[in-house]
């Protein structure tokens, strides 16, 4: 069986990583301090160490520390985290909004024309283009529907008209590629 969320449990975890988070931090921190500056305190040499003049005594504290500062700190980070999730979302939607908009609005007609291309080569049709301003043309059209230019190539040796796809004259048979 599938568990709800329960906001007010949810709430609650939030509040003890929210209070412990921070003191255990601290808790570490202190810790850490202690230990460290223990090192640093002069003193007289122990019979452990012989003449090397260091005594260990709360050194200990500084590892009991290091590990307590993660903790608190991951705590505290998951006490937060929605607070910062919420404010990053809220932050970055808007751009990514923006950015999408900008990138349908801009590329609609080119993502089109690419599909209608690629449908075309697939099915066989290779659409034809008008030489003068590039619209794309019905097979046996005779003017460009957009410029009006003559799609047909006239055969330079009887003046036939040819489809603008034609690679030898109609008429008489002459190479007007």
């Amino acid at each position: 069986m599938e568990k709800k969320y329960n906001l007010k449990e949810n709430t609650t975890a939030r509040k003890v990583l929210r209070i412990l988070g921070p003191a255990v931090f601290i808790l570490g921190l202190v810790f850490v301090g202690v230990g460290i500056s223990d090192v640093f305190r002069t003193s007289q040499p122990t019979p452990e160490f012989g003449s090397v003049g260091l005594d260990v005594g709360r050194f200990y504290l500084a590892f009991i520390g290091i590990p307590l500062l993660f903790v608190g700190g991951v705590m505290t980070s998951f006490g937060y985290m929605g607070s910062v999730m919420r404010y990053q979302a809220s932050q970055v939607a808007p751009v990514g909004k923006d950015v999408l908009n900008y990138m349908m609005d801009n590329t609609s007609d080119s993502v089109g024309n690419m599909t209608k291309s690629i449908s075309d080569g697939l099915n066989g049709k290779e659409k034809l283009h008008c030489v003068e301003c590039g619209h794309g043309v019905k097979e046996d059209a005779k003017f460009c529907n957009e410029c009006g230019s003559s799609l047909a190539k006239t055969c330079p040796k009887c003046q036939a008209m040819s489809p603008q796809k034609a690679k030898f004259c109609d008429e008489c048979g002459y190479d007007i590629r």
